[in-house]
């Protein structure tokens, strides 16, 4: 069915998405992210003045903000828009972009002729038409609207046109790696955007729409973006580069947020990359919309040794359990959201030196899974003993592979594992010595687990080291230690053979 030309203005107004799709269907190649949804929400939420907006790069909220700049254009809900960079040619290429969909040059005669969306609108250009400064005439409404593009460097204060103060400030990505390289570049930068422009906002009495919206990759825990998530002002959106519901899953499960434009396959396969070759800071700052810092890690990444293939299998070999009960109706009903995993892990000691061998994680499932999954592992790495933590549900646990042991007549020691202390503690007493004397050896592909010793503790789970350190607990020695280097501790003065001595 056609529209009429009102009915379509009408139509536009009232769905960005559609005035996006309708006039610059050059730009809106591909089908929109899922969560596009709630940037338009934040751009078009007039109780939303201030608005902190992080999202994945690459997922189009430059594009989206110059379309709700254009949008306001159209509908002449703005009077003056300021465009802040982090310098003048950053901010210049979003008023190029402006320029071109209002107006371009006529081949034949060189005169600025309005393009269709100018023409549906009723725009033509104004007395100023450069790259940095637009006046557009709106001639529906009789009114020019004015834009301007700067750097944040330069002169934004005491803007303002025909005395008008600006009523859509975007800040475009101006933070970089050099302007938030120290605390006085940063005190500096938040001095400008939250003194200089948030205070050159028009006044809502003047424009009931006016809004200011900062458009950034976060970096740093002190930058504008985390002082604004601070601030009770500002509307936080934040859209990493995975779903909702997966962003807190190991890799192999984690499903991009943008399907059409950033397959699964292809964000899983750089975030293996990044942490494989320690850059897992940058991915995640970049894709993640998160921070996190190396220097706060509890471990080394040159201290971390890797193999391919399958792995020793002549060596003394654990199966360490880290249990989770099973999930309550309200974990459910979250969809496991925050939830830790259990995560169970073989663990191999050959001549001096530690083996992973593999590990199995799950969350939301039944202790059938946690049964039939340490029997499987038992008996594939012919396992000399199982560990399994014995703290509050785990002790269920214990009690439910005894049973199914006795059951199937497949047995294995089981050892309690109950060590009360922090888990800080533990995990890094537990790893520390053999990651630092270059004696842990981590399979390649063992993403989670590599994440987790790389970043310890800024991690959202844990379990999967948590497991490795109990591992560790059960296998490092001390009369093992020394039988290593040669010393003869198999018969001492007293006769005494230590009947717990292993390969």
């Amino acid at each position: 069915m056609s529209l009429t030309p009102g009915q379509l203005a009408l139509a536009c107004a009232k769905d960005s998405e559609l005035f996006a799709r309708t006039w610059f269907s050059k730009t809106m190649r591909q089908k929109s992210a899922p969560a596009h949804a709630e940037i338009w929400k934040s751009l078009e939420d007039s109780g939303a003045r201030f608005v902190n907006l992080e999202a994945s790069r690459g997922f189009a909220k430059t594009t989206l903000a110059r379309i709700y700049t254009a949008k306001r254009i159209a509908y002449a809900t703005a009077h003056t828009m300021l465009y802040v960079g982090a310098s003048d040619d950053h901010a210049r290429r979003s008023i190029m972009w402006i320029r071109s969909r209002v107006a371009q040059k006529d081949i034949g005669t060189g005169q600025l002729v309005p393009t269709k969306f100018g023409q549906f609108y009723g725009l033509s250009a104004g007395a100023k038409w450069n790259e940095n400064e637009l006046e557009i005439t709106h001639k529906l409404s009789g009114r020019p609207i004015w834009i301007l593009g700067v750097g944040i460097t330069g002169n934004i204060r005491g803007i303002n046109f025909d005395d008008y103060r600006p009523d859509f400030i975007y800040c475009d990505d101006i933070l970089t790696d050099e302007n938030t390289a120290t605390k006085e570049q940063r005190e500096k930068i938040a001095d400008l955007i939250f003194g200089a422009l948030q205070e050159s906002l028009a006044p809502k009495i003047d424009e009931p729409n006016a809004k200011m919206v900062l458009g950034n990759t976060p970096h740093d825990p002190d930058d504008v973006c985390a002082r604004a998530k601070k601030s009770r002002t500002f509307v936080n959106v934040s859209i990493p580069c995975w779903t909702s519901e997966t962003l807190d899953e190991p890799v192999e499960r984690q499903i991009s947020a943008w399907e059409e434009r950033f397959p699964t396959s292809e964000l899983r396969s750089e975030k293996r990359d990044a942490i494989e070759n320690n850059r897992y800071s940058i991915f995640a700052r970049e894709k993640e919309c998160k921070l996190v810092t190396r220097e706060t890690a509890a471990f080394r990444s040159e201290w971390v040794r890797l193999y391919e293939g399958e792995g020793v299998r002549d060596g003394y070999t654990v199966l360490a359990i880290d249990p989770v009960p099973p999930p309550s109706e309200r974990e459910v009903a979250k969809r496991f959201v925050g939830k830790d995993f259990e995560c169970q892990m073989v663990v191999a000691r050959v001549r001096g030196e530690y083996h992973v061998l593999e590990y199995e994680i799950n969350r939301g499932h039944e202790p059938d899974w946690s049964v039939n999954t340490a029997l499987r592992l038992a008996r594939e790495f012919r396992v000399s003993k199982v560990g399994v933590e014995t703290i509050a549900y785990q002790k269920t646990l214990k009690w439910l592979l005894e049973k199914e042991m006795q059951r199937k007549q497949a047995y294995y020691y089981i050892e309690s594992v109950d060590d009360t202390r922090k888990k800080f503690a533990r995990i890094t007493s537990a790893l520390a010595g053999p990651l630092r004397e270059g004696r842990l050896f981590v399979r390649s592909n063992m993403t989670e687990l590599l994440h987790q010793i790389l970043m310890y503790p800024s991690v959202d789970h844990d379990d999967v080291v948590d497991a490795l350190s109990i591992a560790m607990t059960m296998l490092v020695n001390p009369y093992l230690e020394l039988a290593d280097e040669g010393v003869d501790l198999l018969v001492g003065e007293s006769g005494f053979e230590p009947s717990y001595l292993c390969p």
